[in-house]
């Protein structure tokens, strides 16, 4: 179909830029990149969202080695480098409004950036701006995107206050930076677009 189409090309496109931008970088050639940089680039493709197949995402060493915490159900899919539901695989955390993950660290680090990948009901429609007709075709928000969702930090009391909050959120793919040094962070889920849940894919920070 043409959105196919259009996704594969996208794609094609926003790896050739990529690497580009890493050839540039090391200043080496494009044939040098994928001699010698294979690894950065896929690994910089992933972190923009991009799937590729049979490989996970890498996740941050602060992440990977963090307490992590929930009140009800399990969340382990949040750094599991897989940010999509696979083969009947869920790969995900399923959120009802107020519910949190929380990452717990062994010492206070400072934290530059908070990463989120979540469910914009991939499998049932490619959603691109590029639909015929216009006339007729609209496009509803996923109903597992988290709408609304806040971000919280340990304070040096021990209380948890919030350190960002985001609503009416329409991206797959979030990315809030943070200037701040806590012994732990969390995402409170307040709703999703549609039903009772957010299917979280990913939680990471750097």
């Amino acid at each position: 179909s043409s959105t196919r189409v259009m996704a594969t090309c996208g794609l094609c496109g926003q790896a050739v830029r990529t690497a580009a931008a890493l050839a540039a970088r090391c200043c080496c050639s494009p044939r040098e990149v994928g001699a010698h940089h294979l690894g950065e680039l896929q690994a910089a493709l992933q972190d923009d969202d991009v799937y590729l197949p049979w490989l996970r995402r890498p996740i941050p060493e602060l992440t990977r080695l963090a307490r992590l915490e929930t009140e009800q159900g399990e969340a382990e899919a949040l750094r599991s480098g897989l940010d999509r539901s696979l083969g009947g695989a869920d790969n995900g955390w399923w959120a009802q409004g107020g519910q949190t993950a929380a990452y717990r660290f062994e010492a206070p680090a400072r934290l530059a950036q908070a990463r989120f990948t979540f469910d914009s009901d991939l499998a049932q429609v490619k959603r691109m701006p590029c639909w015929y007709p216009l006339e007729g075709n609209a496009v509803e928000m996923p109903a597992p995107l988290a709408r609304d969702f806040d971000l919280e930090v340990l304070d040096s009391a021990g209380l948890w206050r919030t350190a960002a909050q985001v609503r009416d959120n329409a991206k797959r793919l979030v990315r809030l930076a943070l200037d701040v040094e806590t012994a732990g962070i969390r995402i409170r889920v307040l709703r999703p677009w549609g039903g009772e849940r957010a299917h979280v894919m990913g939680f990471e920070v750097r």
